[in-house]
C-alpha cells in the first residue's frame, strides 16, 4: 500500500467516526428534547410514591 493511500484511508476512517459521533449527538438531543420530560421516580416508602420530572414540579401518588 502506498503512504498517499494510508493517508487517505486514515482520513476517510477519521472523517467517518467524527461525523459518526455528530449523528448520535444529534440523536441524543432530539430524543431527550422531544415528547413528555424524563420522569425520576423515588420511592420513599410502601405507601408513598414521588415522581419528580425534568421542569422541577412534584406529584405525590398515594
Amino acid at each position: 500500500m502506498k503512504k498517499d493511500d494510508q493517508q487517505r484511508l486514515m482520513l476517510n476512517i477519521i472523517i467517518l467516526v467524527i461525523s459518526g459521533f455528530i449523528l448520535i449527538f444529534m440523536l441524543l438531543g432530539k430524543f431527550l428534547s422531544s415528547g413528555d420530560p424524563i420522569s425520576f421516580l423515588f420511592i420513599e416508602n410502601q405507601e408513598n410514591i414521588v415522581v419528580v420530572d425534568k421542569s422541577n414540579r412534584v406529584r405525590e401518588n398515594a
